[in-house]
Formats: C-alpha cells, sequence, structure tokens
C-alpha cells in the first residue's frame, strides 16, 4: 500500500511538526499539544477505573462534530447502560468543552495518528466498536481497528465531488478507510 508508506513516512511527520511549528504562534493549538503530555496517563488510569462492561468508542475531531455524536451517545446509553463510552477528540475546542460531558465515561484527546499510538489507544481503551463523526478518520486508528476485527462506524459523513479526499493519491488512501 504505497498510500500508508506515503502517509506514515511523510505526511504524518510533517503534519506533526508543522503542528508544533504552529503551535508557537496559536494558542489553541498549545493548549493541544500541552493536554495530549497528560491525556494519555490520565487516560490509562481511568481506563483502569472503568466499570466493568462493553466499550464504545466514539471519536469527534472538534465541538461542532461532538454535537452530532451526542444523541448517538444518548440512545446508547438509554437503551444499553452497561455500555461505557469513551469519547476522543483532536480539537482542545471539543475536548475543553466536553470534558465534563456526563453521557461519556471517559472524555480524552486521541493521539497522533501513528501506528505506534493507534495500537497503544486500541490497547488501553480495548473497544468493542469505533464510531467516527463526519470527517475525522485517522488511517493508522481505522486500520489497526480493522486487524483486530473492531467494528467501525462512519456517522454523518458526506463527500463533495469538490472533495481534497478525491484527489488522486489520497482517494486510494480514503477508499482504505473507508
Amino acid at each position: 500500500m504505497l498510500w500508508s508508506f506515503v502517509y506514515n513516512t511523510i505526511a504524518m511527520p510533517a503534519f506533526y511538526l508543522a503542528v508544533r511549528v504552529y503551535s508557537l504562534v496559536n494558542r489553541k493549538i498549545r493548549n493541544g499539544i500541552a493536554g495530549r503530555n497528560t491525556a494519555f496517563s490520565t487516560l490509562a488510569r481511568d481506563v483502569k477505573n472503568l466499570d466493568p462492561g462493553p466499550r464504545l468508542w466514539v471519536h469527534a475531531s472538534s465541538m461542532g462534530e461532538f454535537e452530532q455524536a451526542k444523541p448517538i451517545i444518548e440512545e446508547i446509553k438509554r437503551r444499553f447502560p452497561d455500555v461505557r463510552i469513551i469519547a476522543s477528540f483532536f480539537s482542545p475546542s471539543g475536548f475543553e468543552n466536553n470534558r465534563h460531558y456526563t453521557s461519556a465515561d471517559i472524555v480524552t484527546y486521541i493521539p497522533f495518528d501513528s501506528r505506534k499510538n493507534a495500537r497503544w489507544f486500541l490497547d488501553v481503551v480495548r473497544p468493542g466498536a469505533a464510531v467516527f463523526i463526519r470527517y475525522d478518520i485517522w488511517p493508522n486508528h481505522i486500520l489497526e481497528c480493522h486487524n483486530r476485527t473492531i467494528p467501525v462506524i462512519l456517522a454523518n459523513a458526506t463527500l463533495r465531488a469538490s472533495s481534497a479526499s478525491l484527489w488522486p493519491g489520497i482517494r486510494n488512501m480514503y477508499r482504505a478507510c473507508y
């Protein structure tokens, strides 16, 4: 899979570097990096303290996408109260504004999308299924879910004809993820 090689050796390292550089001038990005510095030790601790039961991982990029996830989460909790919800965010705005959301058992940041981080995250969270809201799909996390036969659900996604997801090269990566 050429797209995987390019994504993991060029795109993600460049993205990570750009985020680090941009954090020097952008407080929101800086907060996201700082939040991730402690989020993963906190996540490991919180998962250990989680009541037994099936787990559902729900990922939304930010606050707006999570508003679309809330009715899904609340209906699942209503129908299946023993399901434990682990909500993750990429954006500091999503995390900060929802970290006390009572229908989620755990609220955390998603780690940057490396193979190692995806394995670690799924080793800790151990979800029975994953729900990604709209567009914020992370190929290594999706692939690792696939390798572990964890069902992945994409909720409320649309694809416009002008989307960058359809550009040659990028299209192959999205096709593999979808």
